[in-house]
């Protein structure tokens, strides 16, 4: 199970579970990633450095979109 969060709450935290930090991307690591899994959407590609933008360069937000069809 993977659980996402901005805070650090305590109760996110024990037995069993594992916290991993993950930071934002830049703006240059976003568009990279995007080109690399949009490279058969030019249309998409395109949009790379406003999208980045919009999803907050949240690595998982840019992951997960990238998924949609």
């Amino acid at each position: 199970m993977l659980v996402t969060a901005r805070w650090k709450d305590a109760a996110l935290r024990g037995r069993g579970r594992h916290w991993v930090e993950v930071g934002v991307s830049g703006e240059a690591e976003a568009r990279s990633y995007l080109e690399a899994v949009l490279d058969d959407q030019p249309q998409v590609r395109q949009k790379c450095d406003d999208l980045s933008r919009d999803l907050g360069f949240l690595p998982l937000a840019l992951a997960a979109m990238s998924w949609l069809p």
